[in-house]
């Protein structure tokens, strides 16, 4: 097995102990509660492949709604690299909510299953081809994919 491939395999089973977390906005605590941004940047500390040093930016979960700059791709470029898909899993997708892209899942098998931390879903699984907050996005706003490989 290539270390790519073990790599991936570990972020996967790393985020698949994150389900059922709830749903807390600003928290980073498994089985507990996560938001969306604290259990990506959770996941991949955890895996190596950002350094544990990296602190993110304060935000909210009104962040799409008033602002017009892509802090979230912004912050993201700055420990992984976008890249145009398809997405293997283990690479992160992110939707565009709102005005800009904000909400980010780890791909299980793109485009039908992915792990995210949601309202109202917790840190859970999601189908983006049948959510209808994701599949009305992503026919006119593709997500964006980042890779660590």
């Amino acid at each position: 097995m290539s270390a790519e491939r073990a790599s991936r395999e570990e972020v996967l089973a790393i985020a698949q102990a994150w389900l059922a977390t709830p749903f807390v906005d600003g928290a980073c605590v498994k089985g507990a509660g996560v938001d969306c941004a604290r259990f990506i940047e959770a996941v991949y500390k955890e895996a190596g492949l950002i350094p544990a040093s990296y602190v993110p930016p304060k935000y909210t979960r009104q962040l799409g709604l008033h602002e017009k700059r892509e802090l979230y791709l912004e912050e993201l470029a700055k420990v992984a690299r976008r890249f145009d898909g398809p997405p293997l899993p283990g690479d992160i997708a992110v939707f565009k909510h709102a005005q800009i892209y904000w909400h980010a899942a780890i791909v299980i098998a793109w485009p039908t299953l992915v792990i995210c931390a949601a309202p109202r879903l917790g840190c859970g699984y999601l189908d983006p081809s049948r959510d209808p907050n994701a599949r009305r996005h992503a026919r006119d706003l593709p997500p964006r994919f980042f890779t660590f490989w």
